[in-house]
């Protein structure tokens, strides 16, 4: 195994991108699809190159979401299976197609449009309120719904 696919694994390289896109580059030259094994994580495959990413995407038959559609410590992995952890990221069609048309509507440019207004005018009366009230009086508070009314 290239030690640098060990960076995949490591949670701070996320917040170095010159580390991480050192690595990334380094693996997309050397070794494009590795075999990664490091303490605390179920081994698993890293594809650095686009084109081979898009090829597994298009390909659910043979490469699926389900059990592990992101990378996790082995603890992880063990909590969202015993807590039956199953998002739309977890799904392979077509019951990911089914679960995704049910929300695609909230996620088309006129419904965030509306939506971003909502957030605007709510984080605006939020910071007025701050404003007046001061510092010393800010306390946290349940809140408001921003979802689309219906």
């Amino acid at each position: 195994m290239d030690e640098a696919a060990k960076v995949l694994a490591d949670p701070l390289a996320y917040t170095d991108e010159p580390r991480l896109h050192t690595a990334l580059t380094h693996l997309r030259a050397t070794v494009p699809v590795s075999w990664v094994e490091v303490p605390d994580y179920r081994p698993f495959w890293a594809i650095t190159k686009h084109a081979d990413i898009m090829d597994i995407e298009r390909d659910n038959m043979l490469f699926t979401n389900w059990p592990r559609p992101v990378l996790a410590t082995r603890q992880g992995d063990e909590l969202q299976a015993a807590a039956g952890v199953r998002t739309l990221i977890h799904l392979d069609d077509p019951q990911h197609r089914v679960v995704r048309a049910i929300g695609a509507d909230w996620f088309r440019p006129k419904a965030m449009r509306v939506m971003k207004r909502r957030i605007d005018e709510l984080a605006k009366s939020y910071v007025d309120r701050m404003t007046a009230v001061g510092p010393n009086a800010i306390s946290c508070s349940r809140s408001p719904s921003i979802t689309r009314s219906t």
